[in-house]
C-alpha cells in the first residue's frame, strides 16, 4: 500500500487489525462455547432419553411381567392351593412366554411346591426362607430381586414375586423367573443418534453380561442417589460419554453410552461452518453467530420439551415442520427420538394386547375381565348380566386322551361361546376350564336368547369329542350393588348346575371313551365284555364271596382296558405283533384307566385294581417298574383280573392263532406261581375244566 499517505494507512492497519480481530474473537469464542455446549447438549439429551428407556422398562415390568403375576393369585387352583390344576394354569402361561423362565408357588414355610418348570415338586431340602423376596412376601410386599444366576438354567433372571394371603394371614407366595437377556433385548434392540445405544448394570455397576467378573464402569453407590454423567472408556477401548440411572426395579441400572467422536463431530462440524462465515462475511460474522445461537437454543428446546413428554408417558412424534426448522444434525437425533417413541409406543401397545389375550383361544383373558369390572363400576353400562361358564369334564378328557384333546376343548368352547354372545360382548377365559361373558345393559330376554342359543350349539354338537358346560346368570347394576357380588352370585348358580350334572356328565364321557376304543380296535370292547360273563361265571362258582364284592369285579372286567383310551388308535388296530416301542406304549394303560376312574366317584374303587391287573405274581409285569409289587401285596381284585384277562386273550387273539381251551388251561397252570397267584391260578384252573362257556 505505498500509494496511501502514512497517516492514512497507519489508520488503515488499524481498521483492518481491529476487523481481523474482531472477526477473530468471535470465532474463537465459538470454537469454545460449541465444544462445551456440544457436550452440555449431548449430556441433556441423554438424561431424557435415559429416563424415558427407565420410564419404559418400569411400565414393561409393571404390565407385562408383575400385573400377569398378581392376576394369577385369583386363578381358582391357587386360591384353592389345587396343585395339579395349578401346574395346568402355570403351563398355559409359560407356553406362550419366552421371557418367562419358571412360574413357582411357594408355600408359607419357604417350601417351591409348583413350578411350570419341575411339576408338582415333592419334599425338598430347598429352603427359599432367607430370600429377599420371602421376606418381602411376609410383609405383604410385592419385589423384583436383584439380579442372579438360575439354579435350573444356569442363566441370569429376575425374579418377580407376589404374596398370597389367607383371611389376611401370608399363605406363601407366586413368582416368575424372567430371563434377563429378553429384558436386555428390549433395551439393547433401540438406539439413538448414530452411535448411541443402551446398557443394563448390575448392582456392581458391571454390564450385566459380567456376572461378578470385571472392574465396574463407574460408582453405583454414588450413582443410586442422583444418577451419574461420566466420560469413560468403554468395554471396546472407545472413549464414550455415558449417563446411568437405577432401573427402578430390581438393583439394576439402565444406561445411555454415546461415542465421544459423534459428540465432537457435531461440535466441529458447526464450527466450522461458523468460521468459514465469519471470515467471509466479516462484520455479519457476529450477526451469524448470534442467529446461530438462538436457533441452536431453540432446537434444544424443542428437542428437550419432545423428551420431557415422552418421560410423561406422550409418545406423540414431533411434526414435520418441527423438525424442518432445526439444524441438521439435530433434525437427525429429533428424528432418531421419534423412531425411538414410535418404537416405545408400538411395544407398549402390543404388549398390552398380549398380556390382555388368552394365547390359546384369542379370547381376552382375567386380566382384562378385571379390569373391565374395574371400569363398569360407575354404572353407565347398566344394568349388566354376567356370564361364568366352566367346562365339565376337563380333567377326564386331559387324563384320558391327553392334554391335546383338552385343549382342543377348551377352543370349542370358547367358539360355541363367542358364536353364542352377541358383537360388542365381553367374553373371557378367566382360568384352565373357566370361562366369564359380561353383557352390557342387559335384559331378561338378551339371557334368555344367550341360554338359547348356547343350548342349540350343545345339543347340535354331533363332534367325536362332545362338550358339556355349566353356566349360571345374575343380572344387576352397579350403581346399587359391587359387580364382585354379583360375579360371585352367577358363579354360585354355574357351580350349581355343575353339581346337579356331574356324574350324568362323567358317564356321558365314558362312554364317549368307550366308544373311541370301540372306533379304533372293535374287539377290544368284546374282549372286555366277554371278560366280565367269565369273572361272573368264575365267581358264581366261588361261595365265598359276598354280592356287593361280586358286582364290583364285574365292573372291573367291565372297564380294565378302558386306560387304552389313551394309547394311539394305529398301534390299537395295527395286524401282527407289536416293536418294542409300540409295546411301552401300551404298557401305560393301567396308570391312564386308574386316572380315569378315580375321577368317577361310584368308580374310583376300581382305581388301584385297574392300576396293577399287569402285575405278576414274580414283580415283574407292568406298570410300575422301580418299586413293583409282588405275591399278596398285588390287590386280589388284580389277580383275579389278571387270570381272567389272560386266558380271554389267550383264547381270543387276533396277530396269531388262539389257543384252544385245553391249551389256554396248560398255559396258566404252568404260569402258576411266576405270572399268577398259585392258589387263585388252582382254583381258575379247576374252574376252567368244568366251564361248558
Amino acid at each position: 500500500m505505498p500509494f496511501l499517505p502514512d497517516s492514512l494507512r497507519k489508520t488503515f492497519l488499524v481498521i483492518l487489525a481491529s476487523l481481523l480481530f474482531a472477526t477473530a474473537l468471535p470465532t474463537f469464542l465459538a470454537v469454545f462455547l460449541e465444544y462445551r455446549q456440544s457436550e452440555e447438549a449431548a449430556a441433556s439429551q441423554m438424561r431424557q432419553v435415559v429416563r424415558l428407556q427407565r420410564a419404559y422398562l418400569e411400565r414393561w415390568s409393571r404390565l407385562h411381567v408383575l400385573e400377569e403375576i398378581r392376576s394369577l393369585t385369583g386363578l381358582k387352583s391357587v386360591q384353592a392351593r389345587d396343585y395339579p390344576a395349578m401346574l395346568d394354569d402355570f403351563l398355559a402361561v409359560s407356553e406362550n412366554r419366552t421371557d418367562l423362565l419358571d412360574l413357582v408357588y411357594v408355600n408359607r414355610y419357604g417350601r417351591p411346591a409348583v413350578s411350570s418348570a419341575m411339576g408338582v415338586v415333592g419334599e425338598t431340602d430347598l429352603d427359599l426362607t432367607d430370600r429377599d423376596y420371602y421376606q418381602a412376601a411376609r410383609r405383604g410386599e410385592e419385589m423384583v430381586a436383584s439380579l442372579v444366576v438360575s439354579r435350573v438354567r444356569n442363566e441370569p433372571i429376575l425374579i418377580f414375586s407376589v404374596p398370597l394371603e389367607n383371611e389376611g394371614v401370608f399363605d406363601g407366595l407366586l413368582f416368575g423367573s424372567v430371563r434377563m437377556t429378553q429384558i436386555a433385548a428390549l433395551s439393547q434392540s433401540q438406539t439413538f443418534g448414530k452411535t448411541g445405544r443402551f446398557r443394563l448394570f448390575d448392582g456392581a455397576g458391571r454390564p450385566f453380561e459380567a456376572m461378578g467378573e470385571g472392574e465396574p464402569l463407574f460408582d453405583a453407590s454414588t450413582t443410586r442417589l442422583k444418577g451419574s454423567l461420566l466420560t469413560k472408556v468403554d468395554d471396546q477401548g472407545r472413549p464414550s460419554l455415558l449417563f446411568v440411572q437405577p432401573a427402578g426395579f430390581s438393583d439394576l441400572f439402565v444406561g445411555a453410552l454415546m461415542d465421544m467422536g459423534e459428540v465432537h463431530d457435531q461440535a466441529l462440524q458447526m464450527v466450522g461452518a461458523t468460521v468459514i462465515s465469519l471470515l467471509f462475511l466479516g462484520g455479519l460474522g457476529t450477526l451469524l453467530f448470534f442467529l446461530f445461537f438462538h436457533r441452536l437454543s431453540r432446537a434444544h428446546g424443542i428437542i428437550g420439551g419432545d423428551l420431557a413428554a415422552a418421560e410423561r408417558g406422550d409418545y406423540t412424534p414431533l411434526p414435520e415442520e418441527s423438525l424442518r426448522s432445526l439444524p441438521l444434525e439435530l433434525r437427525r437425533i429429533a428424528q432418531a427420538v421419534n423412531d425411538l417413541k414410535g418404537t416405545v409406543s408400538l411395544s407398549l401397545e402390543t404388549l398390552r394386547e398380549t398380556g390382555l389375550r388368552d394365547p390359546l383361544t384369542g379370547l381376552h383373558n382375567r386380566l382384562f375381565f378385571e379390569e373391565s369390572l374395574r371400569e363398569l363400576a360407575d354404572g353407565r353400562e347398566d344394568p349388566l348380566s354376567i356370564v361364568m361358564c366352566d367346562i365339565n369334564g376337563l380333567k377326564l378328557i386331559n387324563d384320558g386322551l391327553g392334554h391335546l384333546w383338552g385343549d382342543r376343548l377348551i377352543e370349542k368352547a370358547a367358539r360355541v361361546l363367542r358364536q353364542s354372545a352377541r358383537p360388542g360382548d365381553v367374553v373371557a377365559r378367566i382360568g384352565g376350564d373357566e370361562f366369564a361373558l359380561i353383557f352390557f345393559r342387559s335384559s331378561e330376554a338378551r339371557e334368555r336368547a344367550f341360554e338359547e342359543k348356547l343350548l342349540q350349539s350343545l345339543l347340535d354338537d354331533e363332534d367325536d369329542l362332545p362338550l358339556y358346560m355349566a353356566w349360571g346368570i345374575a343380572q344387576g347394576e352397579a350403581k346399587r350393588r359391587s359387580l364382585k357380588s354379583i360375579v360371585q352370585e352367577a358363579d354360585e348358580r354355574m357351580y350349581a348346575r355343575k353339581e346337579s350334572r356331574r356324574e350324568k356328565t362323567r358317564q356321558a364321557i365314558l362312554d364317549v371313551f368307550l366308544s373311541q376304543i370301540q372306533r379304533r380296535e372293535k374287539r377290544r370292547i368284546s374282549h372286555m365284555a366277554r371278560c366280565r360273563s367269565l369273572m361272573e361265571a368264575f365267581l358264581q362258582s366261588r361261595p365265598g364271596f359276598d354280592e356287593p364284592f361280586r358286582r364290583r369285579m364285574a365292573r372291573l372286567a367291565s372297564l380294565h382296558d378302558i386306560g387304552l383310551i389313551a394309547v394311539d388308535g394305529a398301534i390299537l388296530s395295527k395286524e401282527g405283533p407289536l416293536d418294542a416301542d409300540q409295546w411301552r406304549a401300551v404298557q401305560v394303560h393301567p396308570e391312564a384307566g386308574s386316572r380315569i376312574v378315580a375321577a368317577i366317584p361310584h368308580l374310583a374303587d376300581l382305581a388301584q385294581a385297574i392300576l396293577h391287573h399287569h402285575q405278576r405274581w414274580d414283580g415283574q409285569g407292568y406298570p410300575l417298574r422301580k418299586n413293583p409289587l409282588a405275591g399278596e401285596a398285588i390287590p386280589l381284585e388284580s389277580r383275579l383280573m389278571s387270570l381272567i384277562d389272560a386266558y380271554e386273550s389267550m383264547t381270543h387273539r387276533t396277530y396269531r392263532a388262539p389257543l384252544t381251551h385245553q391249551e389256554a388251561i396248560d398255559e396258566i397252570a404252568r404260569c402258576s406261581g411266576s405270572q399268577f397267584d398259585p392258589q387263585w391260578a388252582r382254583a381258575f384252573v379247576a374252574f376252567l375244566k368244568t366251564w361248558n362257556g
